[in-house]
């Protein structure tokens, strides 16, 4: 089972959970405690907000809400209205509301105010860490935890146990390629680059990798196919292979582990993600980096290059992910403008000719790019197009 530390900014939140199927409660307390973090549950909105209240005159405020949207409908519009009122006129501090459903479809989000996100349940590990992040991005939060005053390690510093490992990056797209190669170098790691399934086979027999980071859609050979070409092959049964995939669906998800891979990774990378995940599976190793990647993972980050707010745009977000170089996100926006300045008419040729498959490999590229940059309103319009294609309209993509 693929496991995920929370975003950084609810690392250290209170968490109350409003549901009254104990079950899921159960599983959302097992999610959460993997997490270091603490939660309580109830089993509906009466007297939810009093004990909000409780919690935050006792200086231990619930900074993240999950609530049973169907228990959130007929009677949450009050809970959420004087919830509002509360955070507005200073009681409590703005919690993150994330509603759950069974419901498939869109939710009018306009009429539950003060909610952050809706996601459909059954919840998974890494479906509740997805949520989390857009919640978060979406709106903008940026919740302080106890730990948030004290200095963090460099991404090489906390490498140590693994610096020098060869890690095998398997991405197609160019701004994934930049980001994912400059972390990994960061962290003081030997990199090597394919750029489909195919040519990930043929690397993976000739030579060893302490893990392999697997795009999962490709074109020639995706990360599925390549996954089971190198577990078939006896040199291929050990190796960590690590799925990254922007893709929202569970189903990817699921798909991933069942094919071999043995864990998943969300896109855009967070870098404190990334480096947590490789150094859950990479053994640790004696070898000391080459001094060209010394060099580079030393390199501190450029100051700050960029604005705080950017229409559009999560730019604190963005810069968290990429641990904090401006520089690199700087450049990868103007890659951005380059790589996708003709988006839009490409796109427009494709579903004039009624290939669905690439239109949906089109949206779920811009979305990953999207994200990358921090451009979370782009990011949204391609998620819901992706979803489109893939949901109602693959067969016909110019609906």
């Amino acid at each position: 089972m693929a496991c995920f530390l929370p975003p950084r900014n609810l690392a250290d939140a209170r968490v109350l959970i409003i549901d009254d199927n104990p079950d899921l409660c159960d599983a959302l307390v097992q999610l959460f405690t993997s997490w270091q973090m603490e939660i309580e549950t109830r089993r509906s909105l009466e007297n939810a907000l009093d004990d909000m209240l409780a919690a935050a005159d006792a200086k231990k405020p619930f900074g993240v809400v999950l609530a049973d949207l169907d228990e959130a409908r007929p009677r949450g519009s009050d809970f959420l209205s004087v919830l509002g009122s509360a955070v507005g006129v200073g009681c409590l501090p703005k919690p993150l509301i994330v509603l759950m459903t069974i419901a498939v479809g869109p939710v009018d989000m306009a009429a539950l105010p003060g909610v952050s996100g809706v996601m459909t349940k059954p919840v998974t590990g890494s479906h509740l860490f997805d949520s989390l992040m857009e919640a978060c991005a979406g709106h903008g939060l940026g919740i302080v935890g106890k730990n948030d005053a004290v200095e963090r390690l460099s991404l090489f510093d906390r490498a140590s146990v693994i610096r020098g490992a060869r890690i095998l990056l398997v991405e197609d797209n160019a701004i994934n390629q930049e980001v994912a190669c400059s972390l990994l170098q960061k962290m003081g790691l030997r990199v090597k680059l394919a750029n489909n399934g195919e040519e990930t086979v043929e690397m993976a027999k000739e030579q060893s990798f302490d893990a392999i980071l697997m795009d999962l859609q490709m074109p020639v050979m995706d990360g599925f196919a390549a996954t089971k070409a190198i577990r078939a092959a006896d040199w291929g049964k050990d190796v960590p292979i690590i799925a990254m995939t922007a893709a929202v669906f569970e189903s990817d998800r699921s798909e991933a582990i069942r094919t071999g891979m043995n864990d998943h990774l969300g896109k855009p990378i967070d870098a404190r993600v990334l480096l947590d995940c490789l150094i859950r599976w990479i053994a640790p190793s004696r070898q000391t980096e080459p001094e060209e990647e010394k060099t580079a993972a030393a390199e501190p980050a450029r100051a700050a290059l960029l604005p705080t707010e950017m229409g559009g745009f999560d730019v604190m977000s963005a810069r968290e992910r990429l641990s904090g170089d401006d520089d690199l996100l700087l450049k990868l926006m103007h890659r951005f403008l380059a790589d996708y300045e003709a988006w839009g008419q490409r796109f427009h040729e494709v579903a004039a000719s009624g290939d669905g498959e690439t239109a949906q490999r089109m949206a779920h590229t811009l979305k990953g790019a999207a994200g990358i940059i921090g451009a979370q309103r782009l990011q949204r319009s391609a998620v819901a197009l992706e979803a489109s294609l893939r949901q109602g309209d693959a067969a016909d993509p110019r609906r």
